[in-house]
């Protein structure tokens, strides 16, 4: 996806994804997911706050993998981990670090 970088601070957004349901024999109802994205910041916003003296980066890069187990009927239970280069939008302090993040849910329908 793109916007013009005058009008919007998310230039481009790129993302990949990859599902696998029932990848195991014994677990038919599973669900593995894998996702990368790239978010590409405004060349005008980015030059904005480097002029104001902030530190800045350009773009944003996640993957993620998760695993969601069915559980019962109407319940499942996910776990994954998500890796995040430059977390923050556009600026950033020099004690800002990439973000490493496990994501836990739980899903019920009724």
């Amino acid at each position: 996806m793109e916007a013009p970088p005058d009008l919007n601070r998310i230039s481009r957004y790129c993302e990949l994804r990859f599902y696998a349901r029932g990848a195991f024999d014994s677990r038919p109802s599973d669900l593995i997911a894998l996702v990368a994205s790239n978010t590409s910041w405004s060349k005008f916003a980015v030059d904005a706050a480097v002029s104001k003296g902030q530190l800045a980066h350009r773009e944003t890069t996640a993957t993620t993998a998760t695993y969601t187990a069915h559980l019962a009927p109407g319940i499942y239970a996910g776990v994954g981990l998500s890796y995040i280069h430059n977390p923050t939008s556009i600026t950033h302090t020099p004690q800002t670090k990439d973000a490493l993040n496990l994501l836990l849910s739980t899903l019920i329908f009724f």
